[in-house]
C-alpha cells in the first residue's frame, strides 16, 4: 500500500541507491561525487554549483495496462477503489565539468540500475520501506525530437549527454471506500391475485 508520498519516496530511493553504490566505488568517491548532497532532484536549470548529478522527474503518465483493476478488499465489510497507477520518467544528467567523469558516472548508473532492475525490500525508502511493493527500473531512451524539446526548456544550458529511466508501476492508493456487507437476511414477499368472474 502506498499513499500520495510515493513519488517523493521513489525519488529518494533512487538517490539512496545511487549514493550507496557510488560511496563504495573508489573511482567515483572521492573525486567525482563525494557525498549524497551532490545528487539532486533539481532540473539542470535549478542545479547549484556544488551539485554534480541531476535526477529530474520530467514526466508522469498513467499506466495503460493497469487501468481496469478490481476493487480491493479491506476487510469483510469494506472495499476500496483500485489505486491510480502511473509511470515516472527521470532524466539523469551528470554535470561534473569533465566529459570523462560524466561518462564514468553514466556507465556506473547504467550498471547500478541494471543490477537493481527491480526495487523492493531494503532498497525502498520512506513509506515504501518494509512494504511488499516491487518497482521496475527500465532504460527508456528518448527520441532526438523528445530530447530536443526537453533541452529547449533549459535555454541557458548546453546539451549534456543524459539517460532516461522509467519507474513502473507506481501505485497511489485511493481513499474512496464502499460498504460491502454480506446479505444476512432475505425478505421474500408474495402477492395474492384475485380473479373476478
Amino acid at each position: 500500500m502506498s499513499d500520495y508520498s510515493v513519488i517523493n519516496d521513489i525519488s529518494n530511493t533512487l538517490v539512496h541507491l545511487l549514493w550507496t553504490n557510488f560511496e563504495a566505488d573508489n573511482q567515483i568517491n572521492p573525486g567525482i561525487i563525494n557525498s549524497s548532497n551532490q545528487i539532486t532532484l533539481n532540473s539542470l536549470a535549478d542545479m547549484e554549483s556544488a551539485e554534480r548529478l541531476s535526477l529530474f522527474l520530467f514526466r508522469i503518465s498513467e499506466n495503460p495496462f493497469m487501468k481496469n483493476q478490481d476493487m480491493e478488499k479491506l476487510d469483510s465489510t469494506r472495499l476500496t477503489y483500485p489505486p491510480c497507477t502511473v509511470d515516472l520518467y527521470y532524466m539523469i544528467t551528470p554535470r561534473t565539468q569533465n566529459r570523462t567523469n560524466d561518462h564514468f558516472i553514466l556507465g556506473k548508473i547504467m550498471q547500478i540500475f541494471h543490477d537493481h532492475g527491480i526495487l523492493k525490500g531494503e532498497n525502498l525508502q520512506g513509506n515504501l520501506a518494509g512494504s511488499t511493493e516491487e518497482l521496475r527500473l527500465v532504460l527508456s531512451p528518448l527520441s532526438i525530437e523528445d530530447m530536443t524539446q526537453i533541452w529547449n526548456l533549459f535555454r541557458d544550458q548546453s546539451y549534456i549527454l543524459s539517460l532516461c529511466y522509467q519507474v513502473t508501476p507506481v501505485k497511489i492508493d485511493s481513499t474512496r471506500e464502499i460498504d460491502a456487507r454480506r446479505i444476512v437476511e432475505r425478505d421474500v414477499g408474495y402477492y395474492q391475485m384475485r380473479f373476478t368472474t
